[in-house]
């Protein structure tokens, strides 16, 4: 029971569910751009590789960041057991590679030219503008809840 008790923190819960704010901004974003914005005839099969490609990234990318937030979670539970500064620094140290990581997905979405290797992508020109904000907040919140997660490891035990 101790194991299923172990991620009761509203912080820590906030920042497991990134992954997976992450995975629908993007999914909805690249949707939107053929949606909302057809372009002619003659765009869509590149149009359609890049949507694809965008997607299967956007998976990819969202699979390491699960990973990385289930690692946080069981580090949670496993590290309440250890006395102040052994609990402090290895959630310090695997917060802030976590929430390095979520920048980089962010700074480097699926979206943009960067994974088609060229300048003249389709998509980067065809997304909502509310996605990058999106991605931003949730990188804000989940930024937040690492750092009340992280203070609250400082405290007594959980």
């Amino acid at each position: 029971m101790g194991e299923l008790t172990a991620v009761r923190s509203p912080a820590l819960l906030c920042a497991l569910a990134a992954p997976a704010l992450y995975l629908v901004v993007n999914l909805v974003a690249i949707q939107a751009a053929a949606v909302v914005n057809p372009p002619g005839d003659w765009m869509l099969g590149p149009l359609d590789r890049e949507r694809a490609s965008a997607r299967v990234w956007t998976f990819t990318i969202a699979i390491v960041l699960a990973a990385e937030a289930a690692f946080l979670g069981a580090l949670h539970g496993w590290l309440n057991r250890r006395p102040g500064v052994a609990r402090v620094v290895p959630r310090a140290v695997v917060g802030v590679g976590y929430l390095l990581t979520l920048a980089l997905a962010i700074e480097a979405n699926p979206t943009s030219s960067l994974w088609e290797l060229n300048d003249d992508s389709a998509l980067d020109r065809l997304v909502p503008a509310w996605h990058f904000p999106a991605l931003v907040a949730i990188g804000v919140v989940t930024s937040v809840a690492v750092a009340i997660w992280l203070v609250g490891a400082g405290r007594g035990r959980s």
